[in-house]
């Protein structure tokens, strides 16, 4: 299951091309799209006699998030071709057609004749045509709606399997799940595939099951009410009677205080355990295990660079280091390798106040910790197996990180928060200026965990991972690897961090200001840094960006705390 919720967060391009044409230029755009960021899947072999290639092809193409169509003379032919066209479109697949050889009037299917194509041959009559053109408009149309995509293909998939094992209801999904995927079927926007009829099905099914639960649960409560009317009819007429005897008029008010006690215990059932907790629970914890730790202002002001202090008594909080104030170029120049456009243009970014950055990304430790004490919603967060105790925490959303540094700011009465972006940037440089906060990516195995030698045995149809071996086929345990200049560990790799900011281009954002996008904001993206196990070292480098809906949670995303100092 781990693997499948670990594909499930790709994003897959299957290419269709027929295979009468010269297979070069299927590898170009395979190799132009897996250099932009996406993986691509399709078929290098023939079709032989007798061979199931519908099986194949078919799991190919359910697997993916888009098929991306080349059309050419043979391609507008070849019946398989036109087979997997159809197939793309029974499941609701996006389908994007690219021009790769000139077409006769009326050649091309009548299903893509519907659908806007992108040329990449160079054609006259075709304004801003050519393989670099085309590649531009391909990207731009497949990073469109991409989360919404995503969501198709899981939501698919699990589909697929309830069908598969017979309408199996253990395969269905309820509660929260239900009402987020009914939320998503409904927001879907206009340029995005349509809901498959088996996705319908399956949703159709939840929602049953749910409704039939529900409804038993209605029935519970009725008959509970019912008990409870009962009872309350013979206690009036208890009443009635011992009312009648004015020697235990005492004992009858006794019983009313009694009554009415048990019924606000009920009403008020889950509030006053809260509070309970609230009131024994977590003051113990603030008292026994985070006051006596806690900072005061005369130690607090002696802070020096690279000191670092932890305001709890065991390891279930952060380590923090205090970073220096200081002054750095946000950004990678044009000349960087690999650099991405929402990489500049560089700017001059201030960071006018020494503050404290922990050591390492929060582990689960420290975050169970937060759910024990009611402080995080711990549901449905999980490892998916990749391990916990002072492994870092993975599949919290955005708004799970601030529920976390809220919570922290709560017990100690101290300022605790996510770093901005031009924060994380400068801790992750660490006054160093090239791509990396070590000297060259030949070192990259001993500062960061990333796709490497040890991954490609695990998994060993990765493609682009390093040369050398970290020792870890993926996620790590904090601290694995070497620090930076400033005392801090894994800002590269391992896994994604979230940040405060929303995601916004540096040319809007006026030089000095340590912010990047807006802090607030319902609908924003927003940014996470550092890469992560199974990313390549490309985009480990210091100034890659990358930006999530704030409600995405997934198996390389978790982060890293921050907190403000006296002056």
């Amino acid at each position: 299951m781990a693997d499948v919720a670990r594909e499930a967060e790709r994003l897959d391009i299957f290419i269709s091309y027929s295979r009468r044409d010269s297979l070069d230029f299927a590898d170009q755009l395979a190799k132009a799209l897996e250099a932009l960021g996406f993986r691509p899947i399709f078929d290098r072999e023939d079709i032989s006699g007798g061979e199931e290639w519908k099986a194949r092809l078919g799991q190919m193409i359910l697997e993916a998030d888009t098929v991306v169509f080349v059309l050419s003379p043979q391609s507008a032919a070849s019946p398989i071709c036109a087979w997997e066209v159809e197939e793309a479109a029974r499941l609701a697949k996006r389908i994007l057609p690219v021009i790769a050889i000139p077409l006769g009037e009326g050649q091309a299917p009548e299903r893509l004749d519907r659908l806007n194509f992108i040329h990449f041959c160079a054609d006259p009559s075709v304004p801003g045509s050519g393989f670099g053109q085309g590649l531009m408009k391909l990207n731009l149309a497949l990073r469109t709606d991409l989360g919404w995509l995503r969501e198709h293909r899981a939501l698919l998939q699990r589909a697929v399997t309830w069908d598969e094992r017979g309408h199996d209801p253990d395969r269905l999904v309820r509660g929260s799940l239900l009402a987020e995927a009914e939320r998503w079927v409904a927001s879907r926007p206009a340029t995005a595939p349509d809901i498959t009829d088996l996705q319908r099905a399956y949703l159709q099914a939840s929602r049953e099951a749910e409704d039939e639960a529900s409804q038993a649960l209605r029935q519970q409560l009725d008959e509970r009410e019912r008990l409870v009317r009962e009872k309350e009819a013979a206690t009036g007429r208890e009443r009635h009677a011992l009312m009648r005897q004015r020697r235990l008029w005492k004992a009858v008010g006794g019983l009313m205080l009694c009554t009415i006690a048990g019924l606000v215990a009920v009403i008020y059932k889950e509030p006053l355990a809260e509070l309970w907790f609230e009131q024994t629970t977590v003051r113990r914890f603030i008292a026994d295990v985070v006051r006596p730790h806690v900072l005061t202002v005369e130690q607090e002001r002696a802070l020096a660079s690279g000191g670092t202090f932890r305001e709890c008594s065991s390891l279930s909080c952060p380590e923090m280091v205090v970073v220096p104030s200081g002054q750095f170029e946000m950004g990678s120049p044009d000349t960087e390798k690999l650099r991405k456009p929402d990489e500049g243009p560089t700017r001059s970014v201030t960071i006018p106040h020494s503050f404290a950055v922990g050591r390492y990304e929060v582990t689960w430790d420290e975050w169970k910790l937060c759910v024990e004490m009611h402080g995080c919603d711990g549901k449905p967060t999980g490892s998916a197996g990749y391990g916990e105790g002072r492994h870092p925490v993975i599949n919290v959303s955005w708004d799970q990180a601030v529920e976390y540094v809220s919570w922290l700011s709560r017990v100690t009465g101290r300022h605790y928060r996510l770093l901005s972006e031009a924060e994380w940037e400068y801790a992750a440089r660490a006054r160093t200026k090239g791509p990396f906060s070590f000297p060259d990516e030949s070192a990259i195995c001993e500062y960061a965990n990333s796709a490497d030698r040890s991954a490609k045995e695990r998994y060993s149809d990765w493609c682009g991972v390093g040369v050398c071996d970290d020792g870890e086929a993926d996620i790590a345990e904090v601290g694995t690897y070497r620090s930076n200049q400033f005392g801090l560990q894994d800002m590269h790799g391992n896994v994604l961090e979230w940040v405060q900011d929303c995601y916004g281009p540096y040319a809007s954002a006026p030089n000095g200001s340590t912010t990047t996008g807006a802090q607030d904001g319902q609908t924003c993206y927003r940014v996470v840094r550092g890469g992560a196990w199974y990313f390549p070292p490309a985009d480990l480098r210091s100034a890659r960006r990358f930006y999530y809906d704030r409600s995405i949670r997934n198996h390389y995303t978790g982060f890293r705390v921050a907190r403000e100092l006296l002056h």
